[in-house]
């Protein structure tokens, strides 16, 4: 079932595929500026000052602009609106950047290249972000680059600005939204690339649907974090996710005792060259046959292949050299906390406290007593009003009041992570 309806997605082109990546860019950058201002004046920006934000980064940009225009061949009049309307210049600064054009800003702004592209980048961004009603405004005042900055402290403006609040916060809104939607998209229409390559390691301890949900973790990371502005195709990025996801996903949980992670590729490989010659030869092939198909020596070949099908042993066995131990001491209990789930535990307790501090000392305390966060004993709304002296209902408000502020996406971003 899962299958078929992953079948019926069609792939991207690679048109739709930097569209998408282009709509997620926009929505991530936009939440990470909406972080800075939280953290800066511990309030969330209202879509003007979303607004200021975008103009005050672009009013740094005309030193940029004029090296792009110079760059690319093109003279304008210096309009803001006229320059990032052009084709030419959209092209120059969107999507893959020319190196050339990233040393003659370098060169320019006294940069290395990393600074130069992030600068490039902040261009890029801030221009295509300016709501069409700012456009409309700069466009109506012939502003220029240099008079950009003014702006920010002429009161007409600002009182303009005011009066298309509503719809900047829609537009602000709909660009988060496409972003979501559009890694999403992007998610699904790769869906097929993760069956196709968990095909490759069925046999290996895990049923193709659990090696087909660890590939799609690998994919969500590779959706996370992709830069298509490296120029690099996203199937080609996310493949290696992907396998990174099934052949760990391999090592630490088809064995009892675990193989190395970094074997595992080895022996994928070993393996497929072992069908291929018995095929070729219709025999099983030697070691040194296989070892001279894969340019390795053929006591590797013998080793990899002892590793891999080692019959099983005994958890009583002596091990040490005076016998004092027994391999079974090695062995993972899975009755316990594996390190690695208790240290996920310890990072979500420190993060649910982060989040917490940013809320005040009653809501804190409210949350703290009703979900037992300190204790492990969670506390009845009338328990938790007796600890506070007020009445049930008004610990009701001060709870819900808490938790909207915790569904922010600001907040809310860094819990996701530890969600199953």
């Amino acid at each position: 079932m899962y299958l078929q309806e992953i079948g019926r997605v069609p792939l991207l082109t690679v048109q739709e595929e930097k569209l998408l990546c282009r709509k997620i860019e926009l929505g991530r950058y936009l939440e990470k500026v909406e972080d800075s201002y939280f953290k800066k004046y511990r309030k969330f920006p209202s879509p003007i000052d979303i607004v200021i934000h975008i103009i005050s980064q672009l009013s740094k940009a005309q030193p940029v602009v004029q090296i792009v225009e110079e760059h690319i061949g093109i003279k304008l009049s210096g309009s803001v609106v006229e320059t990032i309307k052009n084709p030419k210049f959209r092209a120059a600064i969107d999507a893959v950047i020319d190196p050339s054009l990233i040393a003659a800003v370098a060169k320019g702004k006294d940069k290395g290249t990393v600074a130069a592209e992030n600068v490039i980048v902040n261009l890029s961004i801030n221009s295509q972000l300016l709501p069409p009603q700012l456009l409309e405004l700069l466009a109506k005042n012939k502003t220029s680059w240099q008079k950009l900055k003014t702006l920010l402290t002429n009161n007409k403006f600002l009182s303009q600005l005011d009066t298309h609040s509503k719809e900047f916060k829609a537009y602000f809104e709909r660009i988060k939204g496409e972003a979501k939607a559009s890694e999403k998209h992007l998610t699904e229409a790769n869906l097929r690339l993760v069956v196709s390559i968990a095909k490759k390691y069925i046999g290996h301890g895990m049923p193709l649907l659990e090696l087909i949900q660890e590939g799609n973790i690998g994919l969500i990371r590779a959706v996370d974090k992709f830069q298509y502005r490296k120029g690099y195709k996203f199937s080609t990025y996310a493949t290696w996710w992907i396998r990174q996801g099934i052949t760990r996903s391999i090592a630490d949980q088809s064995r009892a005792i675990r193989i190395p992670v970094h074997m595992v590729e080895t022996i994928n490989k070993l393996l497929r060259t072992t069908r291929q010659l018995i095929q070729e030869l219709g025999r099983e092939p030697s070691y040194e046959e296989i070892g001279s198909r894969l340019n390795i020596p053929p006591e590797k070949v013998e080793g990899i292949m002892a590793l891999f099908f080692r019959e099983p042993i005994s958890l009583d066995m002596p091990i040490g050299e005076d016998a004092d131990s027994r391999l079974g001491d090695l062995v993972e209990d899975h009755a316990s906390l594996a390190p690695t789930e208790a240290t996920s535990q310890q990072l979500l307790k420190e993060q649910i406290d982060k989040v917490l501090d940013e809320l005040t000392e009653r809501e804190k305390k409210v949350l703290q007593l009703r979900f037992g966060l300190k204790d492990g004993h969670a506390r009845t709304l009338e328990e938790v009003g007796k600890e506070f002296n007020v009445t049930r209902e008004r610990i009701r408000q001060i709870e819900g009041k808490a938790l909207r502020k915790l569904r922010h996406p600001t907040r809310s971003r860094k819990l996701k992570g530890y969600l199953d």
